[in-house]
């Protein structure tokens, strides 16, 4: 096949230091969409359920976007997408059009009084028919072809063998529509199955069983919606194959068809879902069918706005089939993870994991969910001990998985899950995970996350972080690159695929950035960051671009807020982090279409709000430090005029807000996972120290002894190893030292612990040096050492003092010509 490839946005559309995916197919938008082409396309022209209402609930009116691929090639794609005529096939514009003729309001009630042409020919035992069955091997021949064309049975049979087929070989050339020719050939095999199977649902239902024909109505729906994206169409089909299955008793063609609606109102009118899945629930669980009706719990979990995992789903003990009871504490704990609530998952982890030693079989996909999990609660509550061990854990099984050469694992990270207890037949449904090519990266970046807690080895933390950026860049160059059978998913799923992995490098990328920071006050990749912000603040993204990339921003805000705290800009560090705060501290009105496109990168809806996210505490802590700095600046300051008082007073009512701020953080009890960590512990009660004793001016003044008692145990815990946090600490307990024993001891444990790596550790190094001053007093050689290590670090850092100095200042000054 020629291969055009094709273009990338402009220089003017995308800079090179964030070019986002626009040149990648949609789901949404970027490939081209059956309702917006003119006759010539197959799918009826009604409209969609609901779309007019697809950003309804958005602020501001907003254009649906459309990525670069779609600007690009939607004239050319045009002429030949869903249109070809073969002398095989009648024409479609020539069917029937199907329409919903119900409200969205009344979506998933089947119309009972529409009659649906099938066999005369019943099923005394559902499990009998099977369309797949073949009675009898014979040597399809075209001769044998010709001599059977006559024959009604024989041509369905072929059309539905046809249509598979042809479905199949798409979704196994998808790689192709990253070209122009190979969008083509895609589009013109599914419409060639779209075409087999409307003539059989035309001319041929006659001829099949109950099951076969609910099947048929099913396969059109699932295309039309997951290929076309036709929703109105889907939802006449997918009705038909209900009315089939509930007039024969089909359970499994039932629940199949059920599971569909819920995924067609997922995607055109989501206010409508809730009360849909409920119903369902509650319909099953009168048929005493309670395990199929988990299945519609584990489908509220992907609803907005959750707020409690044990509203959603059962508790586990209420659930008797072993698999789907462990699917359901996985889920739960992601919920309670994504929430900050790592005690809770902890719990649930715990089960999990008991239940798995009773499983004869364990899905490979559901160990690895648990082993991600379990690493991210190690993560969150500093066990260091066990996070190790799970990181070998995990490294184990990805080799084991590479020797089977991922043979359980399905390129489009489905789960295939199977019910059977209770029911008259099995019912299997799939879970949408992520693909091995995912998984790799994914576990790269938390165990990264891991070691840079952990704060032990930060050389091998880093490497870790660049083997995850190197496996992302490698899994998109897979996907963006055509090869043969390598992959076999539809096309809606490749720009997710490429975006998900994107999504972790950048996640990888900006840990690199705190992890120079930390280490050597490297801030060379803040330039990358920097170039992400400067496009986000001057609109050059598009609307499906900042909707994927949108729960980053707060990231690389907080990036650039600690660079420019570094640099001693406190005046743009502290507008950055209220910026950050501010992003955090509310739930987004997002329209509904952008949580789709969220959810499906697996992020969820938006970012926790208030005290269940890390980066609102943390922020609030930089402020608080900014703030305090701020105002004894001010205070000190040899300036009595008015304003300069009214610039006071706005530094100690801002301060006082800050310290109101934190307390409800301390207080609130869906924040205790993250603040019961002792890094973050020790961190707020050691700043805490400094703030109440004013920066130990006053070296008489002591501090509350519970205060001081907290930061002795925390430090000596043993679970604190970020070096800085430490000495800094270490350095509180020093000044508070009441007798000599005392202050040899921490002196003795703040010099073992002085860094001249980075400029955070030399600053705290300096307070160490002076009070050394105090303690060597008596030995003058000593005294001359220490104060030219003294001068080292004041000439090093003191023009970033200053500047932090006049950037208060100057603030000041700022306010007082606005007044």
């Amino acid at each position: 096949m020629s291969r055009t490839k094709r273009s990338r946005p402009s220089s003017s559309e995308s800079s090179d230091s964030n070019a986002i995916l626009t040149s990648q197919p949609s789901r949404k938008s970027s490939r081209p969409n059956s309702r917006e082409k003119k006759s010539d396309s197959v799918a009826p022209s009604d409209p969609p359920i609901s779309d007019a209402e697809f950003y309804s609930n958005s602020v501001v009116k907003v254009q649906k976007p459309k990525s670069q691929f779609e600007r690009s090639y939607e004239e050319k794609l045009h002429k030949f997408l869903l249109t070809d005529e073969m002398s095989e096939f009648s024409a479609l514009e020539s069917e029937v059009k199907l329409s919903s003729s119900l409200p969205p309001s009344s979506f998933g009630r089947v119309e009972r009084s529409e009659e649906v042409p099938v066999s005369s020919r019943e099923e005394t035992k559902e499990e009998t028919s099977n369309v797949d069955e073949i009675q009898e091997e014979v040597i399809v021949s075209p001769e044998y072809v010709q001599e059977q064309a006559g024959n009604p049975d024989f041509v369905c049979q072929w059309l539905l063998k046809s249509a598979d087929a042809l479905l199949e070989q798409a979704h196994k050339i998808v790689l192709a529509a990253n070209y122009v020719e190979g969008a083509q050939a895609y589009y013109t095999l599914i419409k060639a199955a779209l075409k087999a199977l409307h003539m059989v649902a035309g001319q041929y239902m006659a001829n099949l069983q109950p099951k076969a024909a609910a099947q048929v109505y099913y396969k059109l729906a699932k295309i039309y919606l997951e290929e076309t994206e036709n929703y109105s169409t889907a939802e006449s089909f997918v009705k038909k194959s209900m009315a089939i299955a509930i007039k024969h008793g089909l359970l499994q063609a039932r629940v199949a068809g059920e599971l569909l609606c819920a995924k067609i109102l997922e995607l055109s009118d989501i206010a409508l879902l809730e009360p849909f899945l409920n119903e369902r629930q509650e319909i099953h669980e009168r048929e005493g069918h309670s395990e199929i009706s988990l299945l519609f719990s584990l489908k509220r979990t992907e609803l907005p706005g959750l707020n409690d995992a044990q509203i959603v789903l059962p508790k586990g003990e209420a659930i008797k089939d072993n698999q789907l009871r462990s699917l359901c504490l996985l889920m739960q704990s992601s919920i309670y993870l994504s929430q900050g609530s790592p005690k809770r998952a902890e719990e649930l982890l715990n089960e999990c994991r008991d239940l798995f030693s009773q499983m004869k079989d364990v899905a490979p996909q559901l160990k690895a969910m648990s082993y991600l999990q379990n690493l991210t609660v190690c993560t969150q509550t500093d066990n260091h001990k066990y996070g190790k061990m799970w990181v070998k854990k995990i490294t184990d099984f990805i080799n084991k998985q590479k020797k089977l050469k991922w043979s359980s694992w399905n390129n489009d990270g489905t789960i295939p899950v199977t019910l059977s207890r209770g029911l008259p037949n099995e019912i299997p449904f799939s879970l949408q995970w992520i693909g091995p090519d995912e998984f790799v990266p994914t576990f790269y970046l938390l165990s990264g996350l891991f070691y840079m807690n952990e704060g032990t080895d930060l050389a091998k933390t880093g490497k870790i972080f660049e083997a995850c950026v190197n496996s992302a860049d490698q899994g998109v160059s897979n996907l963006t690159n055509y090869t043969p059978k390598s992959q076999n998913f539809m096309v809606s799923q490749l720009t997710t695929k490429v975006v998900r992995l994107s999504v972790i490098k950048f996640m990888a990328i900006s840990y690199q950035v705190w992890l120079g920071f930390m280490s050597s006050s490297d801030f060379n990749g803040i330039k990358a960051i920097h170039a992400f912000l400067e496009s986000y603040n001057n609109d050059n993204f598009t609307a499906e671009e900042l909707w994927y990339y949108k729960f980053l921003i707060p990231h690389f805000l907080y990036l650039s807020a600690m660079y420019h705290q570094a640099q001693g800009n406190l005046k743009a560090a502290k507008l950055n982090f209220l910026k950050v705060r501010n992003l955090t501290s509310q739930t987004v009105d997002t329209p509904i279409e952008a949580f789709h496109l969220q959810r499906s990168l697996g992020i969820g809806y938006g970012l926790p709000a208030s005290s269940t996210s890390e980066l609102y505490i943390y922020s609030i802590m930089h402020l608080l430090n900014i703030s305090e700095y701020e105002f004894q600046s001010l205070s000190q300051a040899n300036d009595s005029s008015t304003q300069h008082e009214q610039a006071i007073q706005r530094s100690r009512s801002f301060l006082a807000s800050l310290h109101a701020d934190m307390t409800n953080i301390l207080e609130d009890p869906a924040s205790q996972g993250l603040t019961t960590s002792k890094l973050f512990m020790l961190t707020y009660k050691s700043a805490l120290a400094v703030f109440n004793s004013s920066g130990f001016e006053d070296p008489e003044k002591r501090l509350d002894t519970v205060l001081t008692s907290e930061i002795e145990k925390l430090v000596f815990s043993g679970n604190v190893n970020i070096q800085n946090v430490e000495l800094l600490a270490l350095y509180v307990l020093l000044r508070q030292a009441i007798n000599l024993d005392q202050r040899n001891r921490f002196y003795g444990k703040c010099v073992r612990r002085i860094t001249k790596n980075e400029d955070n550790g030399k600053l705290l190094s300096f307070f160490v040096y002076l009070e050394a001053q105090k303690q060597e007093s008596s030995d003058p050689q000593m005294g001359d050492k220490i104060q030219r290590k003294i001068d080292a670090i004041v000439e090093s850092t003191q023009h970033k003092i200053e500047t932090a100095r006049q950037s208060v200042l100057q603030k000041s000054t700022s306010s007082n010509r606005e007044s």
